[in-house]
C-alpha cells in the first residue's frame, strides 16, 4: 500500500475541516478531534427513531441502489434515503460503459480493434488504473475494485436484467504501458429494447435496480436529506437524521452513496479547484443534488478526506476512444498545441486544464482546429451539432466559431498570433506527412486539415467531482488516525482512493459504483468493522488530531 493515500493536490486535515464544514454551513455533530470525540460521546443520546433497518443506505443513485440489493440478497432488512424526489441519480442520463476485465462479454463482443484485448486480465486492469493514477491513490483498493470487476459485471446484468451489447477502450496516455490497454468498456442495453437503449445503458439499470429493491422488501425514503451521522457513546455509527427532523436507525451499519461536491461552489473552492474552474467555465450534467451532505456529515467524524479532479471532457469533440478519433487539433491560449489530442479525454482534460491555468488564467480559451470534412464525422447527430447548417450559423454568430481562407485569417479570427497559429498548422501538416508526431506522439488521424480553416472554443463538461471520504478495501470511511469509523461505510463518488487525478476512462464509475456498492453490503452485513489492510494515518496532521 502506498505510504499516503491522500492526494498532493486537495489534502485537507482535521483541523481544515472545520473550516471547510463552517464555510459550508455544516450544522450538525462536529467530532473531528480526539478531545470533541470524548465529551460528544459522553453528550451521546439517542434520537427518537422514525424507522429503522439493519442497513441505512444514503443516496438512492447508482451506487446506493447497487448497495441497497446487494444488501437484500444477503438477507438484510435495507432503508435508502433519497434527498431528491427520484432514485438514479446521474447515473440514469449515463450512456452505460462499464469497465470491467476478463469477462466473457469482453471477449465474445471483442471486434479485434485492439490486440491486446486477446490477453486481457484484471492484472493488466490494474495496472493500468494504476498507471493512470500515478500515485494519487490506495493501491489495494485500485486491486480490489478491478478484482471485483468481472464479478460485478455478471451481478448486475443478473440482478437488473442488462445485457452487454458492444465493446470500446481508451487511447494511450504517454506514462501509461501501451499493452495495458484494452477494449475492456462494456456498454450495457435493455436486451429487450437494445436498439433504443444501447448507448443510453445508464437508465434501464437504474430503472430496474429501484424496482428490484422495492420488490426485495427494501424500502426507499424519497426527499430525505442527510444531515448528520448519529453516533452512540462509544462513537459508533447507529443512525441518520435528515433534513426533514426524521432519524433513522442502523442496526450493522450506514453506506453512504450521497454522490460527489459536484454543485457545491463553496467547498470546491475550497478543496478542488479544477472543478470550481470546472463550475465558472464551463457545463456540470450531474444531478443538482450533489453538494456533498454525506460528505461533509463524514468529516463533522472525522473522515479523512481527499480532493483532486474531476470527470472533465469536451462538449463537442471526441478525444480519445480507440474506435474513433474526429481529425482536429488543439491549441492552448498562445495558439500551440498542449497535448496529444488521441489520448484519453481524462489525461487530455487535465492538460487542458493545466495549460490553461498556466497560460490563460481562468478566462483562458482553448481552441480545435480542423477543416469541412469534419462535419460529416460518423459521431455527429444530425441536429444541434456541428454537422447542423444552422447549429453552426449560431456558433458563428455567438463567436464560438470562426472560419478564416487560411492561417492568416484563421488566426485572427480567433484572435490569437499569426505566427503561432502559422507555425502550429505547419508542423501539423509535416506530422500529417511523415505519419508522426515527435512532439506529443499521437498516433493517428494523420488526415491532414484542408483549408478553409474553422476553429472552435472547446467548452468542457463533468458528470461529477473526485473526492470525498477515504475508505478501505471494505469501503469502511477511514479516520486521520487511519481507523475505520465503527458502523460507517462510503461507495462511489462521495468515497476516495480509487480515482487518480484524471478520470481513467468511460465506464469508470459505474463499475466502481457496482463493485463498491456490493464490496460495502458485503462488509456491512457480515459486520465486519475492522479493516484488512489498515491504512497509514494522514500526514500533516495538527497536534489536535494525535
Amino acid at each position: 500500500m502506498a505510504e499516503n493515500i491522500m492526494s498532493r493536490r486537495g489534502f485537507v486535515s482535521a483541523a481544515g475541516a472545520a473550516g471547510v464544514l463552517a464555510a459550508c454551513g455544516f450544522a450538525g455533530k462536529t467530532v473531528y478531534a480526539a478531545e470533541s470525540k470524548a465529551s460528544a460521546a459522553a453528550d451521546a443520546k439517542e434520537p427518537a427513531w422514525d424507522d429503522s433497518a439493519d442497513i441505512v443506505v444514503c443516496g438512492g443513485g447508482g451506487a446506493g441502489l447497487n448497495a441497497a440489493y446487494r444488501a437484500l440478497e444477503l438477507g438484510a432488512s435495507v432503508i435508502v434515503l433519497e434527498k431528491s424526489g427520484f432514485t438514479g441519480g446521474t447515473l440514469q442520463y449515463a450512456e452505460g460503459a462499464f469497465q470491467a476485465a476478463g469477462t466473457d462479454d469482453e471477449f465474445k463482443l471483442d471486434d479485434g480493434t485492439n490486440p491486446a484485448t486477446k490477453n486481457d486480465s484484471v492484472d493488466l486492469m490494474t495496472q493500468n488504473w494504476l498507471a493512470m493514477a500515478d500515485g494519487d491513490c490506495d493501491e489495494d483498493l485500485i486491486k480490489t475494485i478491478v478484482a471485483k470487476s468481472p464479478e460485478a459485471a455478471e451481478w448486475i446484468k443478473k440482478s437488473f436484467n442488462l445485457t452487454f451489447t458492444r465493446t470500446a477502450g481508451n487511447r494511450p496516455v504517454p506514462f501509461v504501458p501501451a499493452d495495458t490497454v484494452a477494449d475492456r468498456i462494456l456498454y450495457i442495453a435493455d436486451p429487450n429494447d437494445v436498439e433504443s437503449t444501447d448507448g443510453h445503458g445508464g437508465m434501464p439499470w437504474m430503472t430496474n435496480a429501484a424496482k428490484a429493491v422495492e420488490d426485495a422488501g427494501g424500502k426507499i425514503v424519497l426527499n430525505a436529506e442527510v444531515t448528520e451521522f448519529v453516533t452512540d457513546a462509544k462513537g459508533v455509527v447507529i443512525g441518520v437524521k435528515t433534513a426533514d427532523g426524521k432519524a433513522y436507525q442502523a442496526e450493522k451499519g450506514v453506506i453512504c452513496c450521497t454522490g460527489g461536491i459536484d454543485h457545491n461552489e463553496v467547498m470546491a473552492k475550497h478543496v478542488n479547484p479544477y472543478h470550481y474552474w470546472q463550475m465558472k467555465h464551463g457545463t456540470v450534467k450531474s444531478v443538482e443534488a450533489n453538494t456533498g451532505e454525506g460528505i461533509l456529515a463524514g468529516m463533522a467524524l472525522g473522515a479523512q478526506v481527499s480532493f483532486h479532479g474531476t470527470d472533465n471532457n469536451p462538449n463537442e469533440f471526441w478525444i480519445g476512444t480507440n474506435k474513433h478519433m474526429m481529425n482536429l487539433i488543439t491549441v492552448g491560449p498562445r495558439g500551440y498545441r498542449f497535448c496529444r489530442e488521441d489520448t484519453t479525454y481524462g489525461f487530455w482534460s487535465r492538460c487542458l486544464y493545466y495549460q490553461l491555468r498556466q497560460e490563460g488564467g481562468q478566462d483562458g480559451t482553448v481552441w480545435a482546429i480542423f477543416g469541412e470534412d469534419l462535419f460529416d464525422d460518423e459521431t455527429l447527430s444530425d441536429k444541434n451539432s456541428l454537422k447542423d447548417p444552422d447549429y453552426r450559423k449560431q456558433c458563428m454568430d455567438d463567436g464560438t466559431l470562426v472560419t478564416g481562407e487560411d492561417a492568416a485569417a484563421l488566426a485572427k479570427a480567433m484572435g490569437l498570433p499569426e505566427q503561432a497559429i502559422t507555425e502550429t498548422l505547419d508542423e501539423w501538416q509535416k506530422c500529417c506527412d511523415a505519419k508522426e508526431d515527435l512532439r506529443f506522439g499521437r498516433d493517428s488521424r494523420f488526415d491532414g486539415i484542408k483549408a478553409p480553416y474553422y476553429a472552435m472554443k472547446v467548452i468542457m463538461g463533468t458528470t461529477g467531482a473526485f473526492g470525498g471520504m477515504v475508505i478501505d478495501q471494505q469501503c469502511h470511511v477511514v479516520d486521520y488516525e487511519g481507523k475505520p469509523i465503527p458502523h460507517l461505510f462510503a461507495t462511489g463518488n462521495c468515497s476516495a482512493g480509487w480515482l487518480g487525478d484524471f478520470y481513467y476512462g468511460s465506464g469508470t464509475c459505474l463499475m466502481a459504483c457496482a463493485a463498491l456498492g456490493m464490496i460495502s453490503a458485503e462488509n456491512a452485513v457480515a459486520e465486519k468493522y475492522e479493516s484488512d489492510q489498515p491504512i497509514p494515518a494522514a500526514t500533516g496532521r495538527t497536534e489536535a488530531t494525535k
